[in-house]
């Protein structure tokens, strides 16, 4: 909650004979925190894939990832805390085999951002922008065009946090003449409004620059980290 808003509910409170103390204007204001964290903790939840697995301190899930994976992900962040907002503020590419833990890892990853999101409220600091992640694949990506629609592709555009699973498995560099390749045409909108974005793909980074081009390959990887574990 803003001071604006702070300062309205206590002139309610006031006009109601009810004007509360600092400390119990202090005490509503930390609650309301606590309540947009929990409802914003509650979207990405359904936003994500249904791994529950998918955590950090998970050493048996841990285990079965690939080593070099986690040794690179493990502590990442899809965002930074600026001011009083956190934002996404690098991109990311992991390339790997199947069941290495390239799409489980970044859930991981964002559920220890989540958590720390969470102390920094229990600590007391004041939260106001928090962000929304999408989280799409190709295959969907792809499907949404064959049938006419636009709605995921908006979603995905304007997400301050987006997750493309499984990037150059599904054709997504091909379309019908006329028409622009569907993923081609998100990575380049995202990358011109400099929104960074999360990809994982079970082929090498070199192999999606041959299949999408290497400007498509530059929008994705510049200013992001990139896991290939597939050079």
């Amino acid at each position: 909650m803003d001071q604006g808003e702070q300062d309205f509910q206590a002139l309610l409170l006031r006009l109601a004979g009810e004007a509360p103390t600092d400390e119990e204007a202090k005490r509503r204001a930390i609650e309301w925190r606590r309540i947009r964290v929990d409802e914003w903790r509650q979207g990405l939840a359904k936003a994500l894939p249904n791994w529950p697995f998918a955590k950090w301190d998970n050493e048996d899930w841990v285990r079965r990832c690939n080593l070099s994976l986690v040794a690179e992900l493990r502590g990442w962040s899809p965002w930074e805390r600026h001011g009083l907002s956190y934002r996404p503020t690098q991109g990311l590419l992991v390339c790997g085999k199947a069941y290495s833990g390239k799409s489980s890892g970044i859930v991981a990853c964002i559920r220890q951002a989540v958590r720390r999101v969470r102390d920094d409220l229990e600590a007391g600091e004041e939260i106001a922008g928090l962000p929304s992640v999408v989280w799409t694949t190709e295959a969907a990506l792809i499907d949404e065009q064959r049938q006419y629609r636009h709605e995921l592709f908006e979603r995905c555009l304007f997400a301050p946090v987006l997750v493309v699973d499984e990037l150059g498995v599904a054709g997504g560099h091909a379309a019908a003449t006329g028409s622009t390749p569907v993923v081609m045409h998100l990575l380049g909108q995202r990358y011109d409004r400099q929104v960074p974005t999360l990809a994982t793909s079970g082929i090498s980074s070199r192999a999606i620059g041959e299949r999408y081009g290497s400007g498509a390959l530059r929008r994705l990887v510049e200013n992001a980290k990139v896991v290939d574990l597939l050079k």
